[in-house]
C-alpha cells in the first residue's frame, strides 16, 4: 500500500502541481477560450446595436384601426353585396384619420368605392393600400377567405374606370361641364 508521502510525490513534478505542468499552453488556453466567448458576443451586441429599431418596425405594422367586429360586419356586407350598410360602415371607418395605416381599412374603403363606382377615391384607397400592403402578412382573417389581392383589386378599379366612361358617353345628360 503505497504512503501518503509517495502520492504526495506521484501528485508533485519538480515541485509544481499536475496542472500547472505546462504553464504557458493552459495561459494560450484560456486566452484562446475568452477570445472565442468575447468576440462573439461582442459582434452580436455591435450587430442589435447598429440595426434599425424593431420596435418601431413592429409598432407601425401592428396598427389595427379596423377591430375585428368591424371587419367581420364588412365581409358580411360585401359578401351579400349591402353597399348601403358597407357604406355607413365605410364611414365609421374613414372618421379615423389613421385608417390609411391599416391595410383592413383600406380594402374594405377598397372595395366599397368599387362597388360604387367611385373611381377616384377607390384609386385613392388602392394606391393607399398598396404602400400598406404586406403581402407576406395578407389580409385579416376575419375579412374571409376570399379577399383579393393587388392585382385584382387594380383590374377592378380598371373595369369600373371603363363603365364610368361608358356612361358618361351613353349619358342623356350630356358632357360634363365645370362648374
Amino acid at each position: 500500500m503505497p504512503s501518503a508521502a509517495s502520492s504526495d510525490k506521484n501528485s508533485m513534478v519538480s515541485g509544481r502541481a499536475i496542472g500547472s505542468k505546462f504553464p504557458i499552453k493552459r495561459a494560450l488556453l484560456t486566452i484562446l477560450l475568452i477570445i472565442t466567448l468575447v468576440i462573439p458576443a461582442v459582434l452580436i451586441l455591435k450587430t442589435v446595436a447598429t440595426r434599425p429599431d424593431t420596435k418601431d418596425i413592429n409598432l407601425k405594422q401592428s396598427i389595427k384601426i379596423c377591430n375585428d367586429d368591424t371587419l367581420r360586419q364588412a365581409d358580411n356586407h360585401i359578401k351579400t353585396d349591402n353597399t348601403i350598410a358597407l357604406g355607413q360602415l365605410v364611414k365609421k371607418i374613414e372618421q379615423n384619420s389613421k385608417y390609411i395605416e391599416d391595410p383592413n381599412c383600406l380594402y374594405v374603403t377598397t372595395i366599397y368605392y368599387i362597388l360604387v363606382i367611385d373611381v377616384p377615391k377607390a384609386k385613392k384607397n388602392y394606391d393607399n393600400l398598396q404602400d400598406t400592403y404586406d403581402p407576406g402578412k395578407g389580409y385579416s382573417d376575419k375579412l374571409g377567405p376570399f379577399t383579393k389581392d393587388l392585382k385584382s383589386l387594380e383590374s377592378e378599379i380598371k373595369r369600373i374606370e371603363a363603365v364610368a366612361e361608358e356612361f358618361k358617353k351613353n349619358s342623356f345628360f350630356g358632357p360634363e361641364v365645370e362648374r
